[in-house]
């Protein structure tokens, strides 16, 4: 075989993985762009392909339809002007995340079992986690809530707020983490 052939046939089985890994990334809800870029620069897009991703969630299913219904009303053409994805993918990914640490909690408290030694802090956590998951619920609730008052924005022409609200719940969403941290 040929030098010239072997160098285009490299070239091609790098170009391929370069598309098969850009499909996977686009498949995992990454930007088009950065999926895009995979298929020249795909070694350095290898720790995305990792297994990384938290648990699922008692929330999780919750949490991925209110968004979806936010971003098909976000997509309307009244909202346009609205740089909304950015802020709503992070409040989704900080959400996802508090999601996963009560998943974590659900298990640990069903080993705790009827221990009578560990009643006590087991109760403890359980309030802790009851706490965690009203504060969920309570930023999901908004979120619905701020798409059905697009509407009113979108007729006033005041559409800038919902970026603004979204990063509000975002920092709220990031005080249960900061909660998460203490011992």
């Amino acid at each position: 075989m040929s030098p010239t052939l072997q160098v285009l046939l490299a070239g091609l089985a790098y170009v391929g993985v370069g598309l098969g890994v850009a499909v996977v990334l686009r498949r995992r809800g990454a930007e088009a762009a950065t999926a895009s870029s995979a298929v020249v620069v795909w070694p350095l897009l290898l720790p995305m392909l990792s297994d990384a991703t938290p648990p699922r969630g008692p929330l999780a299913d919750r949490i991925d339809s209110t968004f979806a219904a936010l971003a098909t009303a976000l997509a309307h053409p009244a909202a346009a002007e609205v740089d909304w994805k950015a802020d709503a993918e992070g409040l989704r990914t900080s959400l996802h995340t508090a999601d996963a640490r009560l998943a974590l909690v659900d298990r640990l408290l069903g080993d705790a079992g009827d221990d009578p030694g560990l009643r006590e802090e087991a109760e403890r956590l359980r309030s802790a986690r009851d706490h965690a998951a009203a504060e969920i619920a309570a930023v999901l609730a908004g979120v619905g809530q701020l798409r059905l008052r697009l509407g009113l924005l979108a007729l006033s022409g005041e559409t800038a707020s919902i970026g603004e609200q979204l990063r509000r719940w975002r920092d709220q969403v990031a005080a249960l983490d900061e909660v998460a941290r203490i011992p």
